[in-house]
């Protein structure tokens, strides 16, 4: 059996520099890595479940089958196709996404916004995978002095006599091509007569009604 004590080996000057290349070359691939890890972590999709809303409707106006609409982003690409092509909701159990389109306001309104029935009023809407001709995104409502944006719309119905809720619209669109996917904090609590009375006894009601629905992260 061969034993060797505090043996050191002198390596010859070419491996030596060898060596030292290898080191460089796996130390360069370590930070590229690291730079593609955070770049990764800073430009994925945001994380899709319960959060707090940034902007909350209470009391949405709905049409005879409680049916109603929400305009949860807009898109500014004049002179470029826009396509829509996914779209996803958080809802209570009882109220259904009927659907999405992407459209443009009437001449003379302001925009879409929120409001009953769905699809909503509008100049023009295309369906979900329909793609706007570069042509259409060009067009200014009357009385504006720009083009007007593409809205992406959801709709949505209240199927029982409860109180419903949303929270939160993630959809995926192209703009020229080039894929896009967008967050939108929405809450609508719908109520089958008035939400008012509510809203009035307490300040903190719409909170209270999204938790309870699950529509909101639990404390």
């Amino acid at each position: 059996m061969t034993v060797y004590y505090d043996y050191q080996w002198d390596a010859p000057t070419w491996l030596n520099r060898r060596l030292g290349w290898i080191v460089v070359a796996l130390f360069t691939a370590a930070l590229l890595v690291a730079g593609s890890s955070w770049a990764w972590s800073h430009t994925r999709a945001e994380a899709f479940g319960p959060r707090n809303p940034e902007v909350s409707y209470v009391g949405v106006g709905m049409d005879k089958r409680q049916q109603f609409h929400v305009a949860f982003e807009y898109v500014e690409a004049p002179g470029k196709t826009v396509t829509l092509l996914e779209v996803e909701p958080l809802t209570s159990n009882n109220v259904e996404f009927v659907g999405a389109v992407a459209a443009f306001p009437r001449e003379g309104s302001a925009n879409i916004g929120v409001g009953p029935a769905f699809p909503p009023r509008a100049k023009a809407t295309y369906p979900v995978g329909a793609t706007i001709p570069a042509t259409a995104t060009t067009y200014v409502p009357r009385g504006w002095n720009q083009e007007a944006p593409v809205a992406l719309v959801a709709g949505f119905r209240l199927t029982n006599s409860e109180i419903g809720a949303l929270n939160g619209i993630r959809a995926v669109y192209t703009v020229d091509g080039k894929r896009h996917t967008v967050v939108a904090r929405h809450a609508v609590i719908a109520c089958p007569g008035s939400c008012r009375a509510y809203r009035d006894r307490d300040t903190n009601w719409p909170n209270l009604v999204l938790r309870r629905l699950g529509l909101l992260p639990h404390d």
